[in-house]
């Protein structure tokens, strides 16, 4: 039976607070179920920079930007005076949410100090110390260091993580490293009753897997033998790719025995009902940045994806099917396809007639213009063809035009970008951090047209 769901970014949620929250997530997650959708593609949930928002800065935390604050004050854990000083924007601002975020949290945790950790909260730190201590004491040296990339932090023990300096800040800045370990508490206790709510409704979540970490991440700090780096601990390789991530040292990695990404795996299986791995390619081989050609990565961490509790899904909008014919190799992993790619020449396994049962259907890919605006940039004879194969009505809007004909496909999920529902983004690579859905979007009449999709292709 066919599944349908929506991608939209919790970032991208209508907000007046910079960024999209828990908080605004409740209106959402109720027109999720008016409209029979039955699973939220959240985008990542992981910390970023402004600099590489395409890089996450840890694998295991949780974007403090998202904590529902109205429900801090419901709390007692902050005054409504305080929630309200801080709501004023209409569009999305990530430094005004980074301020507001940790003003907020700061009121927040001088409560909570004086009122005593519950067990709630000691319970959370014991159970995700693994990767808990050093992202909190990275953001407390980072702070500590004036925002400096760890590499040029002014203490060579520190950047190589000798046990002498490692307890020395531990101790020195233990009040910040506990501020950080309860924002995660905040993030991850929220988290759960979103993820609560969702299935009170039948609603799975799908969340993102990201391959990559940024260099200045508590990641590449904390496991440095992971990384390609030189003697002074600054990237020797980056990878040609959104944000030019440091690579990854395959060669150490599986002298570990892939331990960093079973512990990735262990955390998504937690946290979502499915994962879409970004740049699944990747692991087969990756970009360098500067030099010819690709570099050979290791298929066999492709493995431990297997009998994974959570749906994995393998992102690939590439046009060239052999990386698709690997994984479908691999019976426990969903492929991609993306409708804009099926009129690419030699791009047969993104037409709809060649979908596969164990896939995920878009109309785009994250890196791809809208609808209208990529309709519009194809030649007279090719947007005659492009109507014709969608069966387009005379006066119905071009997006939901191919949403219909996108419902028709035998892949076992189909998976609908908010901004093509609304008909009202050119999606660029870097414009998506910058998309803010509105309120109107999440109109009853959507939902209705929505519903009948649904009800019509379960027939």
């Amino acid at each position: 039976m066919k599944t349908s769901g929506i991608f939209l970014p919790i970032h991208s949620l209508p907000s007046k607070h910079g960024t999209g929250g828990f908080e605004e997530a409740k209106k959402f997650i109720t027109f999720l179920a008016t409209a029979r959708q039955e699973c939220w593609q959240t985008g990542t949930i992981h910390p970023t920079n402004f600099e590489q928002q395409f890089c996450v800065t840890s694998v295991f935390a949780g974007n403090p930007l998202y904590i529902d604050f109205q429900q801090l004050v419901q709390d007692g854990l902050i005054k409504q005076k305080d929630y309200d000083n801080w709501c004023s924007r209409s569009h999305l601002d990530w430094k005004y949410s980074t301020l507001r975020t940790s003003q907020l949290v700061f009121y927040a945790f001088k409560t909570f100090i004086r009122e005593r950790p519950t067990e709630g909260y000691l319970e959370f730190v014991a159970k995700n110390k693994y990767w808990l201590d050093d992202y909190c004491l990275f953001n407390a040296l980072k702070a500590h260091f004036t925002d400096a990339s760890w590499d040029n932090w002014q203490d060579e023990d520190i950047r190589k993580r000798t046990p002498q300096a490692l307890a020395y800040y531990t101790d020195l800045l233990s009040d910040e490293i506990e501020l950080y370990k309860f924002e995660q508490f905040l993030f991850f206790s929220q988290w759960q009753r979103l993820k609560e709510n969702l299935h009170q409704k039948r609603i799975s979540l799908f969340g993102t897997l990201p391959f990559y970490v940024a260099y200045d991440s508590a990641d590449c700090w904390a496991n440095q033998k992971l990384f390609m780096l030189k003697d002074d601990l600054t990237p020797s390789v980056l990878v040609d790719t959104a944000g030019q991530p440091v690579a990854y040292n395959w060669k150490n990695m599986k002298q570990e025995n892939f331990s960093w990404w079973q512990q990735r795996l262990q955390r998504a299986n937690q946290l979502f009902d499915a994962f879409v791995v970004e740049n699944f390619s990747h692991f087969h081989s990756y970009p360098i940045y500067g030099k010819r050609g690709r570099k050979s990565a290791d298929w066999s961490v492709v493995s431990l994806f297997a009998g994974q509790r959570a749906k994995v899904v393998a992102e690939d909008f590439s046009v060239d099917s052999k990386l698709s014919r690997l994984v479908l190799k691999e019976k426990a992993i969903y492929t991609t396809t993306a409708q804009q790619k099926a009129f690419v020449k030699g791009a047969k396994r993104h037409q709809l007639k060649n979908h596969k049962e164990k896939s995920v259907a878009y109309l785009s890919a994250s890196n791809t213009n809208s609808v209208y605006d990529w309709y519009s940039s194809l030649s007279k004879n090719t947007q005659k063809e492009v109507l014709q194969l969608i069966n387009s009505a005379t006066g119905e809007k071009l997006s939901w035009s191919f949403i219909k004909y996108l419902y028709t496909t035998k892949a076992e999920i189909v998976m609908l970008r908010m901004h093509e529902l609304a008909n009202n983004l050119s999606n660029s690579c870097d414009s998506i951090w910058q998309y803010m859905a509105q309120n109107k979007d999440f109109s009853a009449q959507n939902a209705e047209k929505l519903k009948q999709l649904c009800e019509d292709a379960k027939k």
